[in-house]
């Protein structure tokens, strides 16, 4: 986060200067508690993020965590599970986008969520999948607007959860409620809870995106891959894509190596930065991304997810 800060800033210096000699808008960040969402009369959506007015249009890539968001959910005042705050009020946004002489903000980015909680420990508590970590009661999420993506092992493969052992280390990812449980999103155990499925699987743990207006993109993905089919070589081929509603194009590719203690298992780490474009789609950061296994015996596992755009 700090190199983000200096590079905005630096960009911030240069635009400054030539704002002097010609208009131009600001690229900017804002990051903070939400605390108003409306409709414009032109049919954008005007947000309040610490006092910042946020204009979100048509363009705008609205997500949170685990969901792509549309207007009318954004909109949606319908509380979320466990909270006493209607829809993301008083949550969190990270917005990134230019700024005006008036000081209004457009956004090309808006990332949402209630809260950024994060907790490392163990299971303390499983009654048929019924959890509590570190004591505290774990419920998955089940609102469309935050879906919460199961039990997943250390490779974020979906595990059966009522085999996890009492003692067993994870780490959780969503938001500590108003009721006094945590809503999970991502609930990573280090298990050797069997899988729900044995056919081969690839999945994402990060995805992250690093938007740089007139520069190529960098992009980092971090996931796991299963070791369980047939044939299975100690290292797997993956390769991974940008999707852009249907369009579907090649940004790099990595490796994945076989754990030693998991064997079943093991990661892949993918680092590109995109190709500079014209183009009103390519030149901006992924929003999806697909990651296939194109090794053999995986037949073509693959996965899709959003991408964190900061």
């Amino acid at each position: 986060m700090k190199t983000l800060f200096f590079a905005l800033l630096s960009s911030l210096l240069l635009l400054v200067t030539a704002q002097a000699q010609f208009p131009v808008p600001i690229l900017t960040i804002v990051e903070g508690p939400v605390k108003g969402i409306s409709r414009n009369p032109d049919g954008t959506l005007l947000l309040t993020v610490m006092g910042v007015p946020v204009i979100v249009n048509s363009s705008t890539r609205v997500h949170s965590p685990s969901s792509f968001l549309t207007f009318n959910q954004l909109l949606n005042n319908t509380k979320l599970p466990g909270r006493l705050q209607r829809g993301f009020l008083n949550g969190t946004a990270i917005a990134t986008g230019t700024q005006d002489a008036q000081g209004v903000m457009t956004a090309v980015n808006l990332s949402l969520t209630p809260a950024e909680n994060v907790v490392v420990g163990m299971i303390t508590k499983n009654s048929g999948g019924l959890l509590e970590m570190n004591q505290m009661p774990v419920k998955f999420c089940n609102d469309a607007r935050m879906p919460g993506r199961g039990a997943m092992n250390s490779f974020a493969i979906p595990i059966d959860l009522p085999s996890v052992i009492v003692g067993t280390t994870a780490s959780l990812e969503g938001y500590y409620d108003d009721a006094g449980a945590f809503q999970s999103i991502n609930l990573y155990i280090d298990t050797f809870a069997p899988p729900l499925s044995k056919a081969p699987q690839v999945s994402f743990m990060v995805l992250r995106a690093t938007e740089q207006i007139g520069k190529g993109d960098t992009v980092e993905a971090l996931g796991g891959v299963t070791f369980f089919h047939a044939g299975a070589a100690n290292t797997q081929t993956i390769n991974l894509y940008r999707v852009d509603g249907k369009a579907v194009s090649l940004i790099g590719s990595g490796v994945a190596t076989r754990d030693n203690a998991f064997t079943d298992y093991g990661l892949f780490r993918i680092k590109v930065t995109t190709a500079v474009s014209s183009d009103p789609v390519l030149s901006k950061a992924p929003s999806i991304l697909r990651a296939v296994n194109i090794s053999p015996g995986a037949a073509m596992a693959s996965t899709e997810d959003l991408v964190d755009i900061r």
